[in-house]
């Protein structure tokens, strides 16, 4: 979905409602048989994301309730999850792209069960790994797994700061 800034129309139709699933309720209705009351948006089942339309514009809800907590447009910035529940609309912070992506959880794909952890079969050997800012810094090959996996959240701590999230040990 395309960022669009938030229109500031937006209070005078939607409030916060911590008791409604997208975090917004209808305070006045925009038209076309919405209910005043009544939760505003639907869940993406397969995203886990909650997302609204408003004049005509689909917007994230997430979106939507940062600007009536903070009174601040989110523009072109993300809205990161700093707690990892896509599905509801708590611990909402602004983040860059590179900030975003150093507070994701573990890919599918990943074998060693780790976050930038892998196992070096022509060294063997476990090497560590973090991305930062769209480039690949190699933190060492290593004996062992916890080695690696200390290097590792070192590495978070360092270069991620407080959108670290550090892999258990």
């Amino acid at each position: 979905m395309k960022i669009k800034p938030i229109p500031k129309s937006v209070s005078e139709y939607l409030r916060l409602d911590t008791s409604s699933g997208s975090g917004l309720v209808w305070i006045k209705s925009p038209g076309g048989g919405t209910a005043v009351g009544k939760q505003a948006g639907h869940l993406h089942k397969k995203k886990q994301r909650w997302s609204v339309k408003f004049q005509g514009q689909l917007y994230y809800c997430y979106r939507i309730v940062y600007y009536l907590r903070t009174g601040i447009d989110p523009d072109q910035k993300q809205i990161d999850h700093a707690a990892h529940e896509t599905n509801t609309n708590n611990n909402l912070r602004l983040a860059t792209q590179s900030e975003n992506m150093a507070n994701t959880n573990i890919r599918s794909d990943n074998t060693s069960g780790i976050k930038g952890v892998s196992f070096d079969k022509g060294r063997n050997k476990w090497k560590s790994k973090i991305n930062v800012g769209g480039r690949e810094i190699y933190l060492g090959r290593f004996n062992t797994i916890e080695e690696a996996i200390h290097a590792r959240r070192a590495g978070e701590v360092k270069y991620h700061g407080d959108f670290a999230l550090l892999n258990p040990i």
